[in-house]
């Protein structure tokens, strides 16, 4: 049984059950794999482990593709990665970089708040419950 060649025959068979092309092919299910990994590990929105994951299956991809042509088709590989990667890549980078904007401003806004509750600093000489006026 040769697996390359039956893994590009149930490639094929997909591609031409959607109607789409190749790249389009790529992109959807990229992005479907994505979420599908997001929804079933429960991770928050910018899930490394949904990208990693993604990024796995591209790379399992690209090797069945390599086995079943014999060597590397370079311009078709990188474009087949990029297609694949490009949307995960950004939810996960736009994300990241929301999370830690706001994480900035909630340690921002909490020590803002601890500065407040803080009690005002007494003098050495004073005593408490002394009136101060004799």
């Amino acid at each position: 049984m040769d697996i390359p060649a039956s893994y590009h025959a149930v490639i094929d068979s997909f591609v031409a059950l959607f109607g789409a092309s190749h790249a389009t092919m790529h992109v959807h299910v990229g992005l479907a794999l994505y979420l599908a990994v997001q929804l079933l590990v429960r991770t928050r929105r910018g899930s490394m482990t949904a990208l990693h994951v993604v990024a796995a299956a591209e790379l399992i991809n690209e090797c069945m593709d390599r086995a079943y042509a014999g060597s590397w088709n370079w311009p078709d590989t990188l474009s087949d990665v990029v297609l694949t990667l490009m949307w995960p890549v950004a939810i996960t980078l736009v994300s990241q970089i929301r999370r830690a904007a706001w994480e900035r401003r909630y340690l921002r806004q909490a020590r803002a708040l601890a500065a407040m509750r803080r009690p005002m600093p007494v003098p050495a000489g004073a005593r408490f419950g002394a009136r101060q006026d004799r």
